[in-house]
């Protein structure tokens, strides 16, 4: 599946630069999810955007400049208008859209706003591995955590 949202990624990064603020995105599941956000120096790669750990019941801060989640391999996503999209994948969010993550057994769904596209891999330059729900939920490393909760 490609691109489901209205943006285009070059129109995204566009409003990225003008916007200056990220998504606020909060954590409403029973595990960790995996946020998109600003890129640390210490990331190997060229990528956009780095991972950062949401634990449940969190809420990015609003001058973050998150701008998306992680859906594992093994999760499904449902998007606001009823589609669902099998991991692995990103969800994109302009800001600054506030968002609340749900699930439902091994499903995710949004609430509160729609999302700007749905991506794998070969679509985004964000990392999206081939990772499973059990590899975010151990992710402990304190590189990944985010700061400023």
């Amino acid at each position: 599946m490609h691109n489901q949202g209205v943006m285009t990624e070059q129109e995204h990064s566009e409003q990225m630069r003008n916007d200056g603020e990220g998504a606020v995105i909060t954590n409403s599941t029973s595990e960790n999810i995996i946020v998109y956000g600003p890129t640390r120096a210490t990331d190997s790669g060229n990528f956009d955007k780095s991972w950062y750990i949401l634990h449940p019941g969190k809420t990015t801060p609003r001058n973050g400049e998150f701008r998306g989640f992680f859906i594992p391999k093994d999760r499904k996503f449902e998007q606001e208008n009823g589609e669902t999209v099998q991991g692995p994948a990103a969800v994109m969010y302009s800001a600054p859209k506030v968002v609340t993550i749900t699930s439902n057994e091994d499903q995710y769904v949004e609430k509160n706003e729609h999302n700007d596209g749905v991506f794998h891999a070969a679509e985004i330059n964000w990392p999206i591995p081939d990772f499973s729900s059990d590899n975010c939920q151990n992710m402990t490393s304190t590189q990944y955590e985010i700061q400023d909760y």
